[in-house]
């Protein structure tokens, strides 16, 4: 049967989303879809979603979430969301949990492993944060987020999809633009149940652009 792999950190996960985070969201979508065609369609949805990880814990992880759902047959897709962990500095010494060049490597290697297992991938871009609460953060004074970090590292993962021929939907820009401290939880890095609609909404968009289902 297909599966949809969903594998990223604690947004990916949804943590504290009353509706269990995008994901879910997408999931309710493709399981009505499955009800619908009285299982002609038949798709599982699967959150790979790990809380901190970066994507060096994502390309450490990856062959194994992967093999884990090869017990039965049918094709993979992929949707990777990261890079808000990467680029947390440590408000000590100001240093990066990832450096630039090997979240680059790290996102390059990540998408050629994907590409042996299928070609419906989907790399998901980054929410902004509400800096007034996440300099330093309001729950670990030992960490810093800046949207300039982010944003930055956005631009690095889609220059990797775009050098991969993978598909990835910017979110940082669009997001920024509006006023997005109303997507946040009060601790300002966190999307609310309205910020995992929106990111649900992009996802769902795309499966049904190219046709996934």
């Amino acid at each position: 049967m297909p599966k949809l792999l969903c594998i990223g950190d604690s947004i990916t996960y949804g943590a504290w989303d009353t509706q269990g985070g995008w994901v879910s969201r997408v999931r309710k979508r493709i399981d009505q879809e499955c009800l619908q065609s009285k299982l002609k369609k038949f798709y599982l949805t699967y959150n790979l979603g790990i809380s901190s990880d970066t994507s060096e814990q994502l390309l450490q992880r990856f062959d194994a979430d992967v093999a884990s759902h090869m017990h039965e047959e049918g094709e993979l897709m992929f949707v990777f969301s990261i890079g808000t962990n990467d680029s947390t500095r440590n408000a000590k010494d100001n240093k990066l949990w990832v450096e630039p060049k090997d979240f680059e490597n790290n996102v390059r290697e990540l998408l050629q492993k994907a590409k042996r297992h299928s070609d419906k991938m989907l790399f998901l871009g980054n929410m902004p944060v509400d800096e007034s609460k996440t300099q330093p953060y309001v729950f670990d004074p030992t960490i810093t987020s800046s949207n300039e970090d982010i944003q930055a590292y956005e631009k690095i993962a889609m220059e990797v999809c775009r050098k991969e021929n993978v598909d990835c939907l910017p979110v940082f820009s669009q997001v920024a633009a509006i006023d997005y401290q109303k997507l946040l939880i009060f601790d300002g890095l966190h999307p609310n149940d309205d910020g995992h609609a929106l990111l649900a909404d992009l996802v769902w968009k795309h499966i049904e652009e190219k046709k996934w289902l």
